[in-house]
Order: C-alpha cells, then sequence, then structure tokens
C-alpha cells in the first residue's frame, strides 16, 4: 500500500500525468518508470503498469527485455507461466504488445524453439483440461488477447473464436451478468466479458445455447449493460475503483461515453475521478486514507480508454495499427449522423444509412457504435441485413515465422566439438612439418 500523502498539487484526471504519480510514488523519474528495479516483469501489478504506460506511448524497452528473459525462463521449467492460469499469458501478450513487443515470437523454450504466447495461451491451451479451469476470465481474455491484432486462428486449433464466443454466450446468468463460476454475477467478471464482446456486438450471427434459447451477442451485450445500471450507484460508482475502472474500459470498448452512464444524475466517469487522492493516484474505496498501486493502474486502465474514445482511436486492447484520418471520419461522420436522427427520420433514411455502414470494410465495423439505433430502423422499414461475422473477419494476423534455433546446451557442444576437431588438426600438422624437417 502507498501512502497518500497530501501533497500541495491539483487533482490529477489524464491517464499520463496519474502515471507520474506512480513513478513520484515509487520514488524514479517518470520517463525511468519501466526501467526501475521496482516493477518486476511477469508480476501482475507491474505488467499493468507497463501496458498503460505503452499505451500512454511510454518507451519500455528495458522493460521488455525483461520481460521475454522472464518467460524464456519460466519456459525452462514444466508449468511455464502458471500450471492451471491461461491469463499469465494473456497479461503477458497485452503488456507486449503495449510496448511493441511480438507476443507470438517471445522468448526461447528449452529446446530452442520460439514461444508463441497467442497460441499456447489462446487456441493451443494445453496446460488443463479446458481453457476456463482457472473461471469464466480465461476465456474472456483468450478472446480479447486473440482480437488483440486479430490473430489468426489453425484450422487444427483446439479452440476457436466462434467456440470461445460461444462459452461466453452460455456463461450468462439470469440477471444479464457474468461471474467468474456459474452461479453468481460479478460487476469485474461482467464488465470485462462485455470488453470482450464488443468487437462482436453488431455480428448477425445467432448462437443456439444449450438451453435451446438462441441468442445474438447484440441481445447477449444488452442484457449485461443492463445488469451493470441496475448495480450502479447513487454516486455513479460501482462499490470502488477497480470495478468502476473495469465499467468504464467496458463502456469505451462499446463506444458509450461514460460521462452520460449515470445513476441518480452522476455518471460512471464521475464516479472514477471521485477516488483521485491529492497525489495523483487513487483509493479503492472512496472512504480509504491511503492509496495502492493495483487501484491506480486499473483507473489508469480506464482514463486511457475514455481518451482513446474520446480521440477516435482504437479500443484500449485493440493493438492493430490506428485507421486512417480518412476512416476515422467515416465512421465518426456515421455514427454522428444516426445518433442525431429522429425514430422515423432514421426509419427513412436507413438503407442509405445501411449501404455506408456496408462500405466500412467488416473488420472495422465494430467501430460504428450507433449500429443498433440503425437495426432497429432497419426492421422498421422491414430490411434484412446482410450475414456479418467478425469471428470470420477478424483472422488477419498470422503468427511471426522465425526458425529454430539451437539451445544453448547444443551450441557448446557444438563450439567444445569444433575445438577440438581444430586442435586435432594442429596437432598432426606441427606431426606433418616435424617430420618433413
Amino acid at each position: 500500500m502507498l501512502t497518500a500523502a497530501l501533497l500541495l498539487q491539483p487533482a490529477k484526471a489524464t491517464a499520463q500525468e496519474a502515471l507520474d504519480g506512480v513513478a513520484q510514488s515509487l520514488g524514479v523519474e517518470s520517463d525511468a518508470l519501466l526501467s526501475s528495479h521496482k516493477l518486476l516483469p511477469g508480476d501482475s501489478v507491474s505488467d499493468w503498469i507497463a501496458l498503460v504506460s505503452g499505451r500512454c506511448g511510454g518507451s519500455g524497452d528495458s522493460y521488455l527485455q525483461k520481460l521475454q528473459q522472464h518467460v524464456t525462463s519460466a519456459y525452462a521449467e514444466e508449468s511455464r507461466l502458471d500450471r492451471a492460469k491461461a491469463t499469465e499469458w494473456h497479461r503477458i501478450s497485452l503488456t507486449a504488445l503495449a510496448l511493441g513487443g511480438d507476443p507470438t515470437a517471445f522468448g526461447r523454450d528449452s529446446k530452442g524453439n520460439p514461444i508463441n504466447l497467442i497460441a499456447d495461451g489462446t487456441y493451443n491451451w494445453n496446460m488443463t483440461d479446458t481453457l476456463g479451469t482457472q473461471g469464466l476470465n480465461a476465456w474472456i481474455f483468450s478472446l480479447i488477447t486473440l482480437d488483440a491484432k486479430a490473430y489468426a486462428v489453425p484450422e487444427d486449433a483446439f479452440y476457436t473464436r466462434s467456440t470461445i464466443l460461444q462459452t461466453l454466450l452460455e456463461s450468462q446468468e439470469s440477471d444479464g451478468g457474468f461471474g467468474l463460476n456459474r452461479g453468481s454475477s460479478n460487476l469485474d467478471i461482467s464488465a470485462m466479458a462485455l470488453q470482450a464482446l464488443a468487437p462482436y456486438r453488431n455480428s448477425t450471427a445467432v448462437y443456439h445455447l444449450a438451453s435451446g434459447e438462441d441468442t445474438t451477442v447484440k441481445q447477449t451485450v444488452t442484457r449485461a449493460l443492463d445488469y451493470l445500471k441496475t448495480h450502479q450507484l447513487e454516486d455513479g460508482t460501482f462499490g470502488n475503483s477497480c470495478s468502476t475502472a473495469q465499467v468504464v474500459v467496458a463502456l469505451c470498448s462499446l463506444g458509450i461515453d461514460p460521462g452520460s452512464f449515470a445513476a441518480q444524475g452522476v455518471s460512471a466517469k464521475e464516479g472514477l475521478l471521485a477516488y483521485e487522492a491529492e497525489n495523483g493516484l487513487f483509493r479503492y474505496q472512496l472512504e480509504d486514507e491511503s492509496c495502492d498501486l493495483m487501484s491506480t493502474e486499473q483507473v489508469i486502465l480506464a482514463l486511457v480508454s475514455m481518451e482513446r474514445l474520446n480521440n477516435h482511436q482504437r479500443r484500449i486492447f485493440d493493438y492493430r495499427q490506428e485507421m486512417d484520418s480518412a476512416l476515422q471520419q467515416q465512421i465518426a461522420a456515421l455514427n454522428e449522423e444516426i445518433a442525431a436522427l429522429e425514430p422515423a427520420q432514421l426509419t427513412q433514411q436507413a438503407e442509405a444509412l445501411y449501404d455506408r455502414y456496408q462500405q466500412i470494410p467488416a473488420e472495422e465495423r465494430s467501430y460504428v457504435s450507433s449500429y443498433w439505433l440503425l437495426e432497429e430502423a432497419m426492421e422498421q422499414a422491414v430490411i434484412s441485413p446482410q450475414a456479418d461475422d467478425p469471428a470470420l473477419a477478424y483472422n488477419i494476423t498470422s503468427p511471426t515465422e522465425v526458425k529454430n534455433v539451437p539451445n544453448l546446451w547444443w551450441i557448446a557442444v557444438a563450439v567444445l566439438a569444433a575445438g577440438a576437431i581444430t586442435v586435432t588438426v594442429v596437432l598432426l600438422i606441427r606431426k606433418g612439418k616435424q617430420k618433413h624437417v
């Protein structure tokens, strides 16, 4: 826990300023935060701080190198990163991406082969009988990690995007929320599930549940948002800074302004900022006298998400290259126009607006966050949407191909052998020279 000293400076509300507060609390300069020995690559809190720093444009070459060394060392053991928790792979993959690394070729295993964290932690997970051994968060972050760069899933993979999506949709509780395990809902898990489902909200795919019911991602998201709304407190928060931060990230991922998601007139954004202390860090509970790094890094994640939403940038966990300005403007203009029209006007213009929606690349349509309004207008106008399944459109990025190299033991053997041959040759030459003389 970090003592929240009363510093004579104004309250901060930007991600970078909050990161500066983290650096100050650790006794390091802001530009040296990720190279500080106070942060340990592979540690959960440290990795999340590195992730948000990277998403703020920070440079972390030193941290990235140490994180890769951590992975290489871990893969020398049978348990690798963890015996059961797939989220260890997910967190490190997302952190590596934030710092400019490639999680499909991140370190070397004990045989000298390149380590593909995406394959090992998601579609080819084989550490336990099921990917979700630790709970629903493993399924959630598997999808988030797969979509971080729209990684392609091989045909012979253990898990596909569709099977992961099916599992998530099957896991929604009767109250609309999601829980770590079946039987009860949890605010944090519900918000994380929405973050994973956000890229699929506009999908036309219909999923057949084990209960016999059919559902779509849109219906699932709508119910989950209703669940969050019923649990928002009068102060705009969701009980603590971490839960509030996760909800804000979810809202931003769906293209919803957290400043408009309110209870009793107080928005989720206002509730989040209420946890800020005078030193720029964030408390877990509003009444806490001290701040902690975990709460602060989660709030920074939410602050970055809001900043990216306001700047028409990609979601916090979408690491693909930013759209060009023309596409950004095309999507922003369509969102604004759909949201500004009255229902009757929207119905009249539904066909033309849908044509404009279809002109957007399939892998980018999820950023048309107002599409649900257009979809309702299309129903009124008896216009059927074309089949559109992002689970197929997101198979884009193939793993980096890296040639296998011998591990250090074989290299050592080769060096010794070469040395022995050299010595033998030298002795033979000398012996020959002596005979000649």
